[in-house]
C-alpha cells in the first residue's frame, strides 16, 4: 500500500516550485502557504514542508512552519535549528533521518 504526501516549498515566506532546485529559477508561486496547507490538508493526511530558505541560510519561515504544524500534522525539512528545542517540543516534532516527524 502507498499514499501521497504533499510537499510545500517555502521560501520568501511563500509557497513555491524551483526548477532543478535552483532558488534563482521559481517555476511556481503562491503568496499563502496556510490557505495551500490548508487545501492540501483536507484530502491528505500528512504534509511534507521544505523551509527553503532556512535550507539555504538565506532566512527562515519558521513561523509559517509552526502554523501549518498546528493545522495539520506534518514532516519537516530544512528548519529544526530554526524552530529551536522548546518550538520542537511544544509541537511534538521529533528527529527523523530525512527531517522532522509530526503526526497527532
Amino acid at each position: 500500500m502507498s499514499f501521497v504526501i504533499p510537499a510545500i516549498d517555502l521560501k520568501d515566506k511563500k509557497c513555491v516550485q524551483l526548477q532543478g532546485g535552483d532558488p534563482n529559477k521559481v517555476l511556481f508561486e503562491r503568496e499563502d502557504p496556510i490557505q495551500v496547507a490548508k487545501e492540501f490538508s483536507k484530502s491528505f493526511g500528512l504534509l511534507h514542508l521544505i523551509d527553503l530558505d532556512s535550507a539555504l541560510g538565506t532566512g527562515d519561515n519558521s513561523e509559517i512552519v509552526r502554523e501549518i504544524a498546528n493545522i495539520a500534522p506534518v514532516q519537516v525539512g530544512g528548519c529544526a535549528a530554526a524552530l529551536g528545542d522548546d518550538t520542537l517540543q511544544a509541537l511534538h516534532l521529533r528527529p527523523q533521518a530525512d527531517g522532522l516527524d509530526l503526526r497527532r
